[in-house]
């Protein structure tokens, strides 16, 4: 299982993105905004489209996919 980590936090400082890791049902990311909850956004798109593992990186209202 890939973790949150601080190099994937540091890259998402980086790129200026948010990161979310989906993976057996658990969702961690970097988004630390809690004034627009984006992660339960991400989280209802996720569970509805994708069963398995995924890489999500989002940029400015535009999401990125990726299995891992």
């Amino acid at each position: 299982m890939i973790k949150l980590n601080q190099n994937i936090t540091l890259l998402s400082q980086i790129i200026s993105s948010d990161i979310f890791i989906y993976q057996q049902r658990i969702i961690q990311s970097t988004v630390k905004e809690k004034s627009f909850n984006l992660q339960r956004i991400v989280e209802k798109s996720v569970k509805l489209d994708l069963k398995e593992n995924v890489l999500l990186i989002s940029k400015n209202d535009n999401f990125f996919r990726n299995r891992i």
